[in-house]
């Protein structure tokens, strides 16, 4: 839908589909020759209306002449980028190459504007006006994130100073992409082709048919292994030929890097120690004595040394209940005739113990939950709980089969849009993630432009013969990544900067997504999701309880990777010691881990979280700060009603509504009744504070 009329733009870009104001962005419309005019019209545009706009602001600043338009030019300037972020999933390449070709141009002009002093001089003159002292929780929000972003991009500081972290910026930008494109060229690069079918024994038949296509889609016979994760994930915890998971594992721990069978291949290892490198340096330019400590400017905690604190408390914890959930799978291991449990028989012998111990495989829970299953029961469970209706739209034209696009309501209100692509293709990302396509903002002629999210998943493709079956696993990731899809979605912000996730503490932005993890963790709730794929049938009452019996047998473990990942983050972005990156992960490793990794493992050199941006580093203590809110928050759903319309209307207005407009510890509190602490995160896990 364009609502605004084509005769705005010059006669030349009237028909570009990436201008106009689009409610829907018409993707397949998209072409390759569209972009850079685009770019260079929106760019040209706002650099003319900044010229005109910034001499009266030096002299009488206000929000609707200077902070309103600022955040104008930034949506549109980003609603002819964002488009790449969904038409890169889906290697349209040309229109890629187009982006790619404009790249350093965007980075320039978007360095300008944020390292421009004038504005920053603007910007100050509001906040210190007296109008700044009427402004309401929106406008403080945007206008004090605006001056802590410029400070922290080096504005106001000597010019050799800025500039030097301008260039540390710029690289970091560079050293984020070779590490983002090394990983994939790796993960793309290993396969192995399997002729004989009994080295496949124990590997459920849906998994052995998604191998069998991989194969056919390469012209080979027989099955094709690759590196995806719902196959790397199906070999280790399904293969009975213990060599076939050693060598997967070993493929899959050594990407990127100077070992395994790719060794020297794409090696991250060099650019990891670089990306480091330019964090402390950068981080000393700007007055703090290492990353982590700039980290905190945007997060909940006040000093990086209250993180590792945090982490050292939780380990010491979460540690001995880890080794006594190792103990029982070694000794069944042990009957099997495997003395010493190596990584590569963790999953498969856990597997045997969820079975034999508690009834349970993961093969006959998935039965019970197709994919359009789990769907349907997520639109009642939105419904019951927001009041929000969630609708199927028909598919664009061009639009993947495997990608499908939801509406979201209130009554007749429209509030956003989100696009689903939940299934594996050949080149597509591995892992799972949420990204924001754009942000809920009214412009300054009054025109609301709606949330758009797309949520990526790796579950397995669907073939003719078996449907796509969720783990409960699976669900869990599902409902991770939906909550942040909702909680950009259901924002009823109106200024792009801090509505939906936007603006949000860094190190709450897991909040939302540990909720409803919870909520894909409780038995009435998964009975809701449940239709068995040949008999419709719901899952029983005492399987559900057998199948999370099972799953939350092994709970402390899953913690505790969180706590070992986060920790070595921390420290990586501490101190160095004269370490390596390696040794510093080795270390903390060494005191944590309960089964051992092989010396040859490179994990950090795929550790994107870290080293793709700069959204997680210093920062993947977020995952375990999310699981101590989350639990803290879901009392009160325990305590009121897992589908409370109350309870579910005051996390939406409090939690997923309020952008990044109040600070996050006071939601918390204002939702809860009480400030959070460790002691319903431990209490789940049957530990004792």
């Amino acid at each position: 839908m364009t609502t605004t009329p084509s005769s705005v733009l010059p006669a030349l870009l009237a028909d570009n589909p990436l201008l106009g104001n689009h409610e829907i962005v018409p993707y397949h419309l998209i072409k390759a020759e569209h972009v850079e005019p685009a770019i260079t019209h929106v760019i040209e545009s706002n650099l003319r209306q900044l010229a005109q706009l910034l001499p009266e602001q030096l002299e009488s600043p206000t929000w609707e002449g200077l902070v309103k338009p600022l955040e104008d030019m930034h949506q549109r300037l980003l609603a002819v980028l964002q488009p790449e972020q969904l038409l890169s999933r889906h290697h349209h390449l040309a229109v890629i190459e187009a982006y790619a070709k404009c790249r350093e141009r965007v980075q320039a002009y978007e360095s300008a504007i944020k390292h421009n002093r004038t504005v920053q001089a603007a910007l100050q003159l509001l906040q210190q006006s007296p109008q700044a002292l009427e402004f309401d929780e929106t406008q403080q929000a945007a206008l004090n994130q605006a001056l802590r972003a410029a400070r922290l991009a080096g504005v106001g500081t000597q010019r050799p100073t800025q500039i030097r972290i301008e260039r540390l910026h710029v690289e970091l930008e560079g050293l984020y992409q070779t590490f983002a494109d090394n990983l994939n060229a790796a993960s793309q690069g290993w396969t192995l082709a399997i002729d004989d079918e009994t080295a496949l024994a124990g590997i459920a038949p849906a998994v052995r048919a998604s191998m069998a296509q991989r194969a056919r889609e390469a012209g080979l016979s027989g099955w094709l292994l690759t590196l995806e994760l719902p196959l790397v994930l199906a070999v280790a915890s399904q293969a009975h030929d213990r060599s076939l998971r050693e060598q997967v594992y070993q493929a899959f721990y050594t990407q990127a890097s100077d070992q395994g069978p790719r060794a020297g291949e794409q090696d991250n290892g060099p650019v990891l120690q670089r990306i480091l490198a330019a964090r402390a340096e950068l981080a000393e330019a700007s007055g703090y004595r290492s990353y982590a400590s700039l980290a905190q400017a945007t997060r909940m905690f006040d000093e990086a040394a209250d993180v590792e604190q945090l982490l050292l408390q939780l380990i010491d914890k979460v540690r001995p209940a880890a080794q006594a959930e190792f103990a029982p799978v070694q000794e069944l291991a042990s009957l099997f005739g495997v003395k010493s449990l190596k990584a590569w028989d963790w999953d498969y012998y856990r597997e045997k113990y969820q079975q034999i111990h508690h009834g349970v495989t993961e093969l006959k829970v998935r039965e019970y939950f197709p994919m359009q299953a789990v769907m349907d029961g997520m639109q009642h469970l939105l419904a019951q709980l927001f009041d929000v209706q969630w609708l199927e739209c028909p598919p664009a034209p061009r639009q993947p089969a495997s990608v499908r696009l939801f509406r979201l309501s209130e009554g007749d209100q429209v509030l956003g849009y989100i696009y689903l692509d939940l299934h594996t293709r050949p080149k597509k990302r591995a892992g799972a993630w949420m990204e924001a396509l754009r942000d809920r903002h009214r412009f300054a002629d009054g025109r609301l432009q709606l949330p758009i999210a797309h949520v990526g998943c790796d579950f397995a493709a669907q073939t003719p013969e078996f449907p796509c079956l969720l783990s409960l696993g699976d669900i869990q990731t599902f409902f991770h990544e939906l909550g942040h899809a909702l909680h950009h979605v259901l924002t009823r912000i109106d200024h792009g900067s801090v509505s939906g996730i936007k603006g949000v503490a860094e190190d709450a932005v897991e909040l939302p997504s540990g909720v409803f993890e919870h909520w894909a963790m409780q038995p009435e709730i998964l009975q809701s999701l449940s239709r068995h794929h040949r008999t419709g049938e719901q899952i029983g009452s005492a399987f559900v309880e057998q199948a999370l019996a099972a799953q939350a047998r092994f709970r402390a473990q899953a913690l505790l990777w969180q706590l070992e990942y986060a920790l070595v983050d921390y420290r990586l972005h501490s101190t160095s010691d004269g370490l390596s990156a390696q040794q510093i992960g080795e270390q903390v490793l060494e005191k944590t881990q309960v089964v051992r990794h092989p010396p040859y493992v490179r994990w950090l050199n795929t550790f994107a979280h870290l080293f793709t941006n700069e959204d997680y580093a210093a920062g993947y203590y977020t995952y375990v700060w999310s699981q101590v809110l989350a639990a803290h928050l879901f009392t009160r759903f325990k305590r009121e009603g897992l589908l409370a319309n109350r309870a579910g209307k005051d996390f939406q207005r409090l939690i997923l509504a309020s952008g990044g407009t109040r600070p996050f510890a006071e939601l918390v509190e204002s939702f809860a009744g009480s400030k959070p602490g460790v002691e319903a995160l431990l209490a789940d896990l049957g530990i004792e504070a």
